[in-house]
């Protein structure tokens, strides 16, 4: 998604919880937290050189929310994701206590 200019009214429910610059200075990585969905991280990346913003919804596309995001320290195009799997896509097993005869 590209975000241009001066609407940032959709940006109201957001709040910024980690900037990182990549090692040749040329994109910016943000983590943010979504209010409207609690707990739920989310990543985007601005490019200085060609002015845009681009956002990757892990959420939508693997079912996993971002814990961490951090930059390559050679490769100026690569960053890599910490996530956790989303707790909507957690499968929960429950295993009862087996029943004692009395």
């Amino acid at each position: 998604m590209n975000v241009s200019g001066s609407n940032t009214s959709n940006l109201d429910h957001r709040t910024v919880e980690t900037i990182r610059v990549n090692f040749d200075g040329s994109k910016v990585l943000v983590v943010w937290m979504d209010k409207r969905h609690g707990a739920c991280r989310e990543v985007g990346v601005y490019c200085i050189g060609s002015d845009s913003w681009s956002e990757i919804d892990l959420r939508g596309t693997t079912g996993r929310l971002v814990e961490n995001a951090a930059w390559d320290c050679v490769a100026a195009n690569l960053f890599v994701v910490q996530t956790v799997a989303a707790e909507s896509s957690l499968t929960l097993i429950y295993i009862s206590e087996p029943t004692r005869p009395y």
